[in-house]
């Protein structure tokens, strides 16, 4: 069955994937004028010869921390300051808002940010306390519209950090595990329990052009997502696996599926086991470092985002001309 914008019935269907979630805790645009300059280089993978972006340097990437005016959520934002900025001409940066994993906080996606933010986006990770379930941290589809509010006004306000570089045409998601679920469902414009409060109601944001998603899936349920382009990343060592890859199969193109070797479930987060997260039955412990991992995902995340909010052809035919890397596996339509 597939669930369009309209429909607000809570199936039983539904309510089995909710409780799993819980339980587990090339685009169209024309590419802007103002898009920021990212160096290339080559490389040679398989028979294949593929120009890669290279991200702006870590020393160019500031963050801040700041309460979302709308719901008062504390949020970090991590974002491009090259020097001697000039608000009246510096490029303008899309936003990237994370849905955070169930029960993990901002603070353990600081590299993944970082690093994703290099590639050329304002980077937005909040902490929401869920008004569905009354406590935890747990992402609801309204934080991404009041994130969007959020970084547009302080696009406009001449004593913000964000001033003048936001661009307010284009934007996209990231997400994690629960995170990831909310954007899918949100993606569908399907305002369903745990993700939103159906009496409320949801309509994804025009400016969302593109989300790349780590660790989730949709369960058994087929979501209509509007044609929006969706890369699912995720770690061959997750538990999740199967399921992700399931998710990514009912995917209208242009979608990716993106795995990385010796990553697990919390491989984009700081810390091998965030505190308050659920431990994974029978999970395998990572092979390779956090520090690693989160880079890896944070960077086939920014590629993605920047094929569909760039129309940048060198990330494009990353994702879509090639199988990946030695360390990432690949699968794209």
């Amino acid at each position: 069955m597939t669930y369009h914008p309209g429909n607000r019935n809570i199936p039983a269907q539904c309510l089995v994937l909710v409780l799993a979630i819980v339980s587990m805790a090339a685009g169209a645009l024309a590419k802007p004028a103002d898009a920021p300059v990212i160096s290339v280089a080559a490389t040679t993978q398989g028979n294949s010869h593929v120009v890669r972006p290279t991200p702006l340097s870590t020393e160019l990437i500031a963050s801040v921390a700041q309460s979302i005016a709308a719901s008062g959520d504390p949020a970090d934002l991590y974002y491009p300051n090259p020097p001697n900025r000039n608000p009246a001409a510096t490029k303008r940066f899309p936003p990237v808002i994370l849905l955070q994993g169930a029960l993990v906080d901002k603070q353990y996606y600081s590299q993944y940010a970082q690093e994703l933010a290099r590639y050329g986006f304002v980077v937005i990770v909040p902490n929401h306390v869920s008004s569905i379930f009354g406590s935890g941290l747990f992402a609801e589809m309204n934080v991404i519209t009041d994130s969007l509010a959020h970084v547009y006004a302080e696009t406009q306000d001449p004593e913000s950090p964000l001033y003048g570089i936001v661009d307010t045409t284009r934007a996209g998601l990231t997400g994690h595990s629960f995170g990831s679920a909310t954007a899918l469902f949100a993606l569908a414009n399907f305002c369903t329990f745990p993700f939103c409060a159906p009496e409320e109601g949801f309509q994804l944001p025009a400016e969302i052009k593109a989300a790349a998603l780590v660790a989730g899936n949709a369960g058994s349920i087929v979501l209509d997502t509007q044609g929006v382009p969706i890369a699912l990343l995720i770690g061959d060592l997750d538990t999740g696996l199967a399921n992700s890859k399931a998710t990514f199969e009912r995917l209208q193109p242009p979608s990716a599926f993106i795995e990385v070797h010796g990553a697990n479930h919390y491989g984009l987060n700081d810390v091998a086991q965030p505190p308050d997260a659920a431990v994974r039955e029978g999970e395998a412990s990572q092979t390779i470092p956090q520090a690693i991992t989160a880079g890896r995902l944070a960077r086939w995340s920014g590629l993605f985002l920047r094929a569909h909010l760039y129309n940048d052809q060198n990330a494009w035919r990353q994702i879509f001309r090639s199988d990946g890397d030695d360390y990432v596996t690949v699968t794209s339509r």
